[in-house]
């Protein structure tokens, strides 16, 4: 049981984008980790409640931005003893480089969890190119 003064539990982060919604609920930064492997990285974001329906993804420019819809909602009538993460939606973007191979960008969402792994693209080769009389 967490006692008032433990600091070590935070409040989620509420993202407010100046954005007119349809939907009248909050909408939260998830937390996310991001690993660098040899040949790919992964992102690894928190999003309880969503499935793979509630998930829209898009890459436009150099922004990946993900956006979930969480369909959970507490009963009527419920009592709070604890609550580590807010009830509402999620949207985050990240601005990822040209190492990045965008065509092989794949999604899988699971028990909440939404990972995501970004293929490093190759290294440009160099090229020879022919030169015509004109």
């Amino acid at each position: 049981m967490s006692h008032p003064e433990d600091k070590s539990i935070t409040k989620p982060e509420v993202v407010d984008e100046g954005i007119e919604r349809t939907r009248d609920r909050n909408i939260y930064s998830p937390k996310t980790d991001i690993i660098e492997m040899k040949d790919q990285y992964f992102v690894i974001a928190d999003v309880p409640g969503v499935d793979e329906k509630g998930v829209n993804i898009t890459l436009e420019k150099n922004v990946l931005k993900i956006e979930a819809h969480s369909n959970l909602d507490h009963p009527q009538e419920y009592s709070s003893v604890l609550m580590e993460y807010g009830l509402g939606d999620y949207s985050r973007s990240f601005v990822i480089s040209d190492q990045i191979d965008r065509e092989k960008i794949e999604a899988i969402v699971k028990d909440g969890v939404l990972k995501l792994v970004l293929p490093k693209a190759e290294p440009a080769r160099t090229q020879m190119i022919s030169v015509k009389a004109g």
